[in-house]
This record gives structure tokens, sequence and C-alpha cells, in this order.
């Protein structure tokens, strides 16, 4: 009986412990996130700002980060994206891989002063004979070199992608550390491979200060962030030179590959479409567990759509529980539906 309560007393003892220790990171996220007490980790509330024992924790779920990486951070105030920009410049850019040769040239002549059409990248990407593209392109007004992706192409692409999503298939990425998945990682260095990187290069010599965006949608999307962070990490450009803008991008690596794509590219957006199912997958996993795939940031949601006027909410966590996760996503349309215009039907019609 005395065994007992000595027992009962030095556990209560140990909880009291493991909550004061914790305790003492509150309202400090990143200091909270990467703490342990004992045999438990520490976890911060967004909102309460308290930092508690994860098996104690008095917090809605879309508010606990167990991640220092997760926690909160402002976006670049020297520069923010707009939904003019992205409905003017991203979509068009983006729309324009679903093109080939002169239809890429007439989207960019139908949206875009003085940018040319420098040469689209096509590769076999899976043993099913699907294919993935890209194009490099100059926009000598806006002093932009533009890398574009195309997105998966019919359902048949997003089944074999899936996959690697289900399998959670992956590979190293040395540029950023961490993993990506195997399907992107292929199809991103077989079209580096064909002629753009050095391409890129000329452009680059050519056109020595102007910026690079690269864009892209989906499967498109994921190659455009590892470019960001690769030819920033080549040197080939200054972080503060290039922007990334991604539409229903999935999660494209682990937590890794997320925190070091963010400390090479600072202006990163990545553009949600209310429920958008894609990019919800692969999904994420807590903790750090079996590489789990993790967001990298700035979420830009459209929680009600994109028409004209909708307001967008520039989400501040990397994989944040409180912008498009905090909902399901089930839409497909949302997907193939952006700046409320059908993608592929826009693309056909010139971009216009």
């Amino acid at each position: 009986m005395i065994q007992g309560k000595i027992l009962l007393l030095g556990l209560a003892t140990l909880v009291v412990l493991v909550s004061a220790k914790c305790g003492n990171y509150n309202q400090n996220c990143g200091g909270c996130a990467a703490a342990t007490s004992g045999f438990s980790k520490c976890v911060y509330c967004v909102g309460s700002g308290l930092c508690t024992d994860s098996d104690q924790a008095d917090c809605d779920n879309v508010n606990i980060i167990t991640h220092a990486f997760d926690c909160p951070r402002s976006p670049p105030n020297d520069w923010n994206y707009s939904d003019d920009f992205g409905r003017k410049k991203v979509l068009p850019l983006v729309c324009a891989t679903n093109n080939d040769g002169a239809g890429i040239q007439t989207c960019l002549d139908n949206n875009f002063q003085d940018t040319k059409l420098i040469k689209q990248y096509t590769v076999k990407c899976d043993k099913d004979g699907d294919t993935c593209s890209a194009y490099l392109a100059v926009n000598k007004a806006d002093k932009s070199i533009i890398v574009a992706y195309r997105g998966s192409k019919g359902m048949m692409q997003l089944a074999v992608e899936g996959g690697d999503f289900l399998f959670n298939v992956v590979k190293a990425f040395p540029p950023t550390g961490g993993n990506v998945d195997k399907y992107f990682y292929d199809a991103y260095y077989d079209i580096l491979n064909l002629g753009l990187q050095s391409d890129l290069q000329l452009q680059i010599v050519a056109n020595p200060t102007f910026e690079l965006w690269t864009v892209g949608h989906s499967l498109g999307g994921s190659m455009a962030a590892m470019a960001a962070a690769h030819f920033v990490k080549l040197n080939y450009f200054k972080t503060e030179k290039v922007k990334l803008f991604t539409v229903g991008e999935p999660r494209t690596g682990d937590i890794s590959f997320a925190e070091g794509h963010d400390a090479l590219v600072k202006y990163t957006y990545r553009i949600v479409n209310h429920r958008d199912i894609i990019v919800n997958m692969p999904a994420r996993v807590y903790d750090d567990l079996f590489d789990s795939p993790f967001h990298h940031r700035f979420e830009i949601w459209y929680p009600h759509g994109m028409a004209v006027g909708q307001g967008f909410q520039v989400c501040t966590r990397a994989d944040d529980g409180a912008c498009s996760n905090s909902i399901n996503h089930d839409s497909t349309d949302d997907h193939t539906h952006y700046f409320n215009v059908d993608m592929a039907a826009y693309s056909k019609n010139g971009c216009k």
C-alpha cells in the first residue's frame, strides 16, 4: 500500500515537473516546439501562447505547433503578393505550360509585353509514357527570366504520382537537405538535364540584372519549388532576385526539405483555391515520423473561391492548421479552376 502511494506520488511529481519545464517556454513558440521534458515533447498553442506537455495540451488541433519550423513568421514586407499579380501574371504563365511551342508564345503575347519563349523541355516521366514539361522564357518588360513547369496531364498521371504519395517513395534532394517525392525528383532532374540548366545559364549571362520567376501548377508547382531553391543554392541568383509562385502544389517533400527551401527562397508563395484536393497530398504525419510530408511557406489561401474581389489569407505558418488545413480538401474542380477560370480551356484559348 505504501509502495503504491509512493509510486502515485512520484508520477504526480513527474507530471508537475514536465508541465513546469514546458511552461518555461510560454510565449516562445520556437523554444517550446524544440523542447522536450522527460519522455514528453512540449507543444505550443497559437493564440494562448502557452507551452505544455503534448499529453496535456488544452488547445484546438489546428492551433497546436509541434515543430519550431512551423511557428508563425511574417512574410517579407518589402514585396507583397497581390491578387492582381496572381491573376494577371501567375495564371497566364502557369497555363501557358499546357500548350506547346507556338501555343506558349501565344499565351505570352496575349498577356505580356516583350516576352519571348526560349525553349520548351518535355520528357517521359514514368513507365506509362506520361510526360512532364517546362519552358524557359525572358520577359524584358518585367526584367525577369521565367521557368514554368506544367502540372499533371490527366487522371492516369495523377494515379501514378499517387502511388509514390501512398507508399511515401522519396529521394534525397541535396540542394535543400531532406527528401522529396521520387516522381517529382526524377521529373525535375530529367528536365534540368535536357538543356534547361545550360540554357538558363546563357540567359543569366545575357540578362544579368533580371529576376527569376519560377511558377507551376500541381506537379509543376513542386518542380518549381525545387528549382527556386536549387538555383539559389547554385548561386545563379541571390535570394532577393527570386520569386516562386505555385498553384495547387502538393506537399513536395519532408519537413527538412521545407525548412531548407525556406532558408534559401525568400519570396515563396503557395496559392491555394478553397478546397483543392491535391494540396493536402500526401497526408502529413506529425513529429517527423516516416519522413513526414510537410509544406513550405507561404500559403496564400482563398477560402471563398477565386472570383474577382474575393479575399485571400496570407498564412504565417509553414503547414498552417488554421488555413486550408482547417477544412476538408475534397474538390477536384478547385484544383483545375484557379482565379475563377477553367485552366485547360483558358490555355486552349491562348490564355485570354
